[in-house]
């Protein structure tokens, strides 16, 4: 009796183990990374050094870029381990960590905005944000070859859908 009571609860911390995923870059959550930043000094490809290639690019009028970065650490949430129905209703629970660097036209830092929340995404949901992408993987691609920064294709799509499922 005691034998298989063993193994079920090795079992099942084993199948809690395996449910859980990080994406992003670690650095999110390092604040000394950001106490090193140096307006007006740090340039992008200081910023790229840390954070790897952005998540996301945007453009704004007076000139400056953003770069955004998602940290998303998700676990499976207990509803998904109810029998049967668990596919169904269950989903991921996830803190995120959004990192927002501006730039000036000179690709200069100018600041850095960086939010925690807590999210969660049913599995159903979270099966349309896979399929889902709002171009940002171009816009990477573009500000990547203007510094003539490595690029990778795949991350970026991954990347974009990603934190889409995962967006406000």
């Amino acid at each position: 009796m005691f034998y298989s009571r063993f193994i079920v609860l090795f079992f099942a911390a084993s199948l809690l183990a395996g449910c859980t995923s990080n994406f992003g870059p670690q650095a999110a959550n390092d604040f000394t990374v950001f106490m090193d930043l140096e307006k007006g000094v740090t340039t992008k490809r200081n910023v790229y050094e840390q954070f790897g290639q952005p998540h996301e690019v945007y453009w704004l009028d007076d000139n400056h870029s953003i770069w955004a970065y998602y940290r998303i650490d998700s676990r499976m949430n207990a509803l998904s381990f109810v029998p049967l129905a668990g596919p169904l209703i269950g989903g991921q629970d996830a803190d995120v960590t959004s990192v927002f660097f501006r730039f000036d036209e000179n690709i200069r830092f100018v600041d850095v905005e960086r939010q925690e929340r807590a999210a969660y995404k049913n599995n159903i949901g979270m099966l349309g944000d896979l399929a889902s992408s709002k171009g940002q993987a171009e816009w990477v691609e573009e500000e990547m070859a203007l510094l003539d920064i490595p690029f990778d294709r795949r991350a970026a799509k991954l990347n974009a859908r990603r934190a889409d499922a995962y967006a406000d």
